[in-house]
């Protein structure tokens, strides 16, 4: 018999739709292709504040002064009160961010009307035994939680597509939007259940095919019958390959071997957390952890490009610089977040701030502000590499285009982590008056 499907358990008691990604008070944009935001914070103390250059990436900061005509918008973060300690002159989010609220929003739709039908066939003692394990798992009543949880879920898969991947044309925000949705859900489902005992997700179902498709089905071609969640997934599958078949097959890998990596390892990590003696040890974990395989594909993808094999070899150092800077400003930005989900519903913590503490035995704010440095470091060095590539004679279109998406990327990854509901709903004095 196969693992219980968990995603009902956190969806079934909505009676709606799930709620809209906006809410309450926000900071205007001046530009209807910006998104409005709603949180801003800096998890760094202010007397931990540190220089940032204003010389490094300097096509950033053309882009921002002379906008291209693109598929980004390029954002001012101070102008909307966001704090913006970076050496990155600017944000860059996707322009399409309307249609990949859509997008995610009627894949999110679909879910719940799904597990609503599912629901109305259960027996009352068993809707009443998830309502109680909904309860002690993630620390909230079944009745208040999941409209909460379908706001953050629903959030997180909108800017994180916007803002990291903000290259995207609308077709290819669209498919990002929704395979960023699968992942959170599938993450959280993780988290919450310590791994291995966790239920089936979407990405689970992905893991269990021996062999992706390499193209897809003639059109047309469908399977009668098949069970809702297969059929969700197999059109997720068709509308990534039938959009680009080389970068959407590794997108696809991508996925795989990241939901691989959060089965086979989250216990192990659990009792190994402590045992890391330095952060460079942490920080070959934490690449891993990040999905990097999806998130390189993602560029791709987004950028429509296929490098090959020796490209990608001569882009090693910026690719490494990437997976640092991304993973390590998850874990300053989540670290509220990941301290008060294990104090109210002892999930797992693995997080950069909490290895500094107990290597240097010192306050995690003072170990805020070293990773903070740590970052400002790495910045410096992402600076060099994508000026060294601009300069090289051998360098690629192909090379110098993933080489300035990484750069968006991570100045994108910045600022959503700075405004995401997903971390700031626990920072005191988050929310933008």
């Amino acid at each position: 018999m196969g693992k219980p499907w968990i995603l009902p358990s956190i969806l079934k008691s909505i009676t709606g739709t799930p709620p809209p990604c906006t809410e309450g008070n926000r900071e205007e944009p001046t530009s209807p292709l910006i998104r409005p935001i709603h949180y801003a914070f800096d998890p760094v103390p202010s007397d931990h504040d540190i220089p940032t250059s204003s010389d490094f990436f300097p096509q950033l900061r053309e882009c921002l002064q002379h906008p291209p005509h693109d598929e980004c918008a390029y954002i001012q973060p101070t102008d909307l009160h966001v704090p913006w300690p970076t050496s990155f002159p600017a944000a860059v989010q996707c322009k399409h961010w309307q249609e990949v609220e859509q997008s995610a929003r009627e894949l999110l739709d679909e879910i719940v009307s799904e597990i609503q039908k599912e629901a109305q066939s259960r027996s009352q003692s068993q809707d009443k035994s998830g309502g109680r394990l909904l309860s002690t798992q993630l620390g909230a009543s079944p009745d208040a939680l999941p409209q909460k949880k379908l706001h953050e879920v629903l959030e997180t898969a909108v800017t994180g597509t916007i803002y990291m991947f903000p290259a995207a044309n609308v077709a290819r925000a669209r498919i990002m939007a929704k395979a960023i949705l699968l992942i959170f859900l599938h993450d959280d489902v993780v988290e919450a259940h310590d791994g291995s005992d966790a239920g089936e997700t979407f990405l689970d179902l992905l893991l269990q095919s021996d062999r992706l498709p390499q193209t897809p089905p003639p059109e047309g071609d469908t399977e009668p019958g098949l069970p809702w969640r297969q059929r969700i997934l197999r059109e997720f599958v068709n509308e990534v390959l039938t959009e680009d078949p080389i970068s959407g097959l590794e997108l696809l890998q991508g996925l795989k071997i990241w939901s691989q990596h959060t089965r086979s390892h989250i216990l192990k990590d659990q009792d190994q957390m402590a045992n890391y003696t330095n952060l460079q040890d942490y920080v070959e974990y934490r690449m891993d952890d990040l999905a990097a395989d999806f998130d390189h594909a993602a560029i791709h993808f987004t950028t429509n490009v296929h490098p090959t094999a020796t490209e990608i070899a001569g882009l090693s150092t910026i690719r490494r610089l990437y997976l640092i800077h991304a993973s390590l400003t998850n874990d300053l930005y989540s670290y509220a977040k990941e301290l008060h989900d294990l104090q109210t519903r002892g999930c797992t913590m693995i997080n950069s701030v909490r290895v500094l503490q107990n290597n240097m035995m010192v306050g995690d704010d003072t170990a805020k502000g070293i990773l903070r440095r740590i970052l400002l470091d790495v910045e410096r060095q992402l600076h060099a590499e994508q000026q060294r590539l601009r300069m090289n004679a051998t360098t690629t279109e192909t090379q110098n285009i993933i080489a300035q998406a990484v750069v968006q990327s991570l100045a994108g990854n910045l600022f959503y982590s700075a405004t995401t509901y997903r971390y700031a709903r626990v920072v005191e004095g988050a929310k933008l008056e």
